[in-house]
């Protein structure tokens, strides 16, 4: 599997290549320009997926095929829908994926941070996803037929759970 970094303001993005499916959600596209443009039509931004469960929470994709502050970009978010209230957060990492058909494998695109989801900010994402050049360029295999496939896993931290553990050395006792 190949890998690279780099990055999109303080974000470390990490790019790669898997076999293996997304864990928590595969989201297939069908007559994506189409779709597209009767949502640009009833003047909405983004897609958005069948809810999932991960983590024990309720989440989305959410795909911003114009980009999300961004024009020449994909953007691809994940959404918290369970209602958290007062200073409650859901801490939680997530990956993104886009099936490129022809080799039948994943690009993986991570944010490395942890994300903080609340009241105020219930959806995280990576604004420059998938270059829009990249997407459409037909030898790279990410719409075929006009159709695509999008997945995301998204894994929560429970601080409640994090057990810390120590081995040290001692020195050989003699008797």
């Amino acid at each position: 599997m190949t890998s690279e970094s780099s990055s999109e303001g303080d974000n470390k993005i990490i790019r790669a290549v898997r076999a293996t499916q997304p864990m928590h959600l595969t989201f297939e596209v069908e007559a994506y320009k189409e779709l597209v443009e009767l949502y640009e039509r009833f003047e909405y931004e983004s897609i958005i997926s069948t809810q999932f469960y991960a983590g024990g929470h309720l989440w989305a994709l959410v795909i911003y095929p114009k980009g999300k502050g961004i024009r020449d970009h994909i953007s691809l978010y994940v959404k918290l829908f369970d209602k958290i209230r007062g200073d409650k957060c859901v801490h939680a990492s997530f990956k993104f994926f886009v099936l490129n058909n022809e080799t039948e494998k994943y690009i993986t695109i991570q944010d490395a941070r942890t994300r903080s989801f609340n009241a105020g900010h219930c959806e995280w994402g990576i604004s420059k996803a998938i270059s829009a050049k990249d997407f459409f360029d037909k030898s790279n295999g990410l719409l075929v037929n006009n159709s695509c496939t999008f997945g995301v896993e998204v894994y929560v931290m429970d601080r409640t759970l994090i057990r810390n553990s120590r081995l040290s050395m001692m020195e050989k006792q003699t008797y």
